[in-house]
């Protein structure tokens, strides 16, 4: 995605990631929508890709009503920069909304990938790659039984 606005700082990048795993993580006061042009393009595994405010909305309700949390490790964090895209690799738990905790080792170990891709201050694309069977109960397809 090519842009006209220039492109934040390596260290600006990794402060807006920070605070957007902290919006996530309900670790700090704010509006995640505000973080994304309203042209921001974001996907998740077995979602897809939403576009704009109203399908990412979507995609957010669908993923807080079935977690009572999301905590991301900054320690594991590891941060990868080219352009104005921020790769960003870590480990990250939480609990279901009934209330059983995640990752379920020793098959899940709660890794992601996120790729972030700004236009100046504004994250206007955002590629999650985490597997959304965060307790591995989808074992019918699991290849090494």
């Amino acid at each position: 995605m090519e842009t006209n606005v220039e492109s934040p700082t390596r260290e600006r990048m990794v402060e807006l990631a920070h605070q957007y795993f902290r919006l996530v993580d309900g670790e700090e006061e704010g509006s995640l929508p505000d973080m994304f042009t309203d042209e921001a393009r974001v996907f998740f595994p077995k979602y897809g890709t939403a576009r704009g405010p109203e399908q990412f909305a979507e995609l957010a309700g669908g993923l807080l009503k079935s977690q009572n949390f999301f905590t991301h490790d900054f320690d594991s964090m590891v941060f990868t920069v080219e352009g104005n895209r921020l790769v960003v690799e870590g480990l990250e738990a939480g609990e279901t909304a009934d209330g059983r905790p995640w990752p379920a080792h020793p098959r899940s170990e709660g890794r992601y990938c996120n790729v972030f891709e700004f236009a100046g201050e504004l994250i206007a694309r955002l590629h999650i790659y985490a597997d959304p069977d965060f307790l591995t109960e989808d074992t019918d397809r699991l290849l090494w039984g």
